[in-house]
């Protein structure tokens, strides 16, 4: 990472700013983790003057929250540059002119437009409502009150009207100080913009709103689990506890605000928003059948036995025709799709057949014959007696039936799962290495279709892994030598 940043320096012929080190592809994240922050770097590379290096020191600690503070919107960088300008290091400027003045700041920058809600974007001047809403994000957001219970360390506070910063700047330090924060804002701008160019189609902020569109509860563990449910596997416990608290303190607004900033910074931040896209659709599509159900009861009370089977029309799905019930609609996501079950019924009567005839063992499926063939006592038509000690078994084999495999040797088995696709082997050893979970639960990891899975496990891999009652899938004890064979 150093020599990546000394190449670039030397390149320019000065230091770069972060904004150059990241657009030359450096990986901040790495950056980060081996020396903790911008300025730290810059430090261990001796690229920054002894005045700077001081305040680097003192301040280290702010200026690391501004080079990673979680942006949702840009406005927390608006007010920190517009207090800047303001000369708020030295002399404190009021909430209403600092809100005023971040109002023109965002007029310079067009670009940022966008975050404004629509009843603000095309006024011309100062609008109405314009503090209170500038009071609540990011001046709240900057004064601590996004954290738990209004707690934690915090920067500036506000008193008597005023934005008042914790930091202590001399007037000589100030200009310095200045500089080392406007890089970091400019860093967080380009970063923010570059985000919006190339994110997902859609809004995380309105996503959460329409997820918790109904009132959060007043109790903390009751807010905690509707929270959970909705955002399951989504927000750690340490974000859904947080605006549990924001939430059971009447600060409900805020609660939203630090579940959809977190949302927002998340690496894989498309995959969520398409999970989270998914379950707002699951879960409209739940409360319209619910709805429907409800009417239909009313309805079928007055209804008699021949009006309401004239609404049934069962079809065989295995000639391409559908069910029709009412206005039935498929589940989505987890539930898999009507599958033809013949081929299964008949493997699975070839298995029962095959019982005792082969006993699995550690190193694949050994069939085991008995010496005599009168202890078999075998129905006519499937077997043949050639003499006193071997048994021939003329009973057609189902193609890919458990026991016509194990009838094969290892080396066929383990040809066979190496023939399957990249996909389905993945999938084979996910359940294998993941006993009982369920398909849905793979898509999640493997990041593959749904459908997908389900056509893997309903075919290809169906000899290999068997279904739970709660819909979890095992592998057979058998496969576990395959799966060290596809893995090697």
């Amino acid at each position: 990472m150093i020599r990546q940043f000394l190449r670039l320096q030397e390149s320019l012929g000065r230091r770069p700013s972060l904004t150059e080190f990241w657009n030359s592809g450096a990986n901040l994240k790495d950056m980060r983790r081996h020396h903790g922050n911008w300025f730290s770097m810059l430090s261990e590379c001796q690229s920054i003057n002894p005045r700077e290096g001081l305040l680097v020191e003192e301040y280290g600690d702010f200026l690391s929250e501004v080079e990673t503070t979680p942006l949702n919107k840009s406005f927390k960088m608006v007010l920190l540059e517009t207090f800047q300008a303001m000369g708020g290091w030295i002399s404190p400027p009021s909430i209403s002119a600092l809100s005023e003045a971040s109002w023109k700041m965002l007029g310079e920058r067009k670009e940022l437009h966008g975050d404004l809600p629509e009843e603000y974007r095309n006024s011309a001047s100062l609008p109405q409502g314009w503090q209170a809403f500038w009071k609540k994000n990011p001046i709240a957001a900057w004064t601590g009150e996004f954290k738990k219970g209004g707690g934690g360390e915090s920067f500036f506070y506000s008193v008597n009207d005023c934005f008042v910063s914790k930091i202590v700047i001399g007037k000589q330090e100030e200009k310095v100080f200045r500089s080392l924060v406007q890089e970091l804002i400019e860093f967080r701008y380009a970063m923010y913009q570059s985000k919006q160019t190339t994110s997902f189609d859609g809004d995380l902020d309105a996503l959460v709103n329409l997820l918790l569109a109904d009132s959060l509860p007043s109790s903390e563990k009751d807010c905690m689990a509707l929270i959970d449910a909705k955002f399951r596997n989504v927000l750690p416990s340490g974000i859904i506890e947080a605006a549990a608290t924001l939430a059971a303190q009447n600060r409900k607004e805020l609660a939203h605000q630090i579940i959809t900033e977190f949302l927002c910074e998340k690496r894989d931040v498309e995959r969520t928003h398409k999970i989270l896209k998914m379950r707002l659709l699951f879960n409209e599509r739940s409360k319209l059948k619910l709805d429907r159900s409800e009417n239909e009861e009313e309805d079928s009370s007055n209804q008699t036995i021949s009006e309401v089977a004239e609404k049934l029309v069962l079809v065989d799905p295995r000639k391409d025709a559908t069910y029709e019930l009412g206005d039935w609609q498929p589940e989505i996501e987890e539930l898999t799709s009507y599958v033809d079950d013949d081929d299964l019924r008949l493997r699975a009567i070839s298995t029962q057949d095959a019982i005792a005839l082969y006993v699995p063992v550690d190193t694949g499926a050994e069939i085991l014959w008995t010496d005599k063939a009168t202890e078999l006592s075998p129905v006519e038509g499937d077997f043949q007696s050639t003499n006193d000690d071997e048994i021939v078994d003329t009973r057609p084999l189902v193609e890919n039936s458990p026991y016509a495999m194990l009838k094969s040797n290892d080396q066929q088995l383990i040809d066979k799962v190496k023939s399957l696709s990249t996909e389905e082997q993945d999938i084979l050893k996910y359940f294998f290495d993941n006993p009982g979970d369920k398909a849905a639960d793979a898509k999640q990891i493997l990041d593959l279709p749904l459908s997908t899975i389900n056509r893997a496990l309903s075919y290809a891999l169906s000899p290999y892994l068997q279904r739970d009652s709660r819909g979890g899938w095992h592998c057979h004890s058998w496969v576990a030598f395959l799966v060290d064979a596809i893995s090697e």
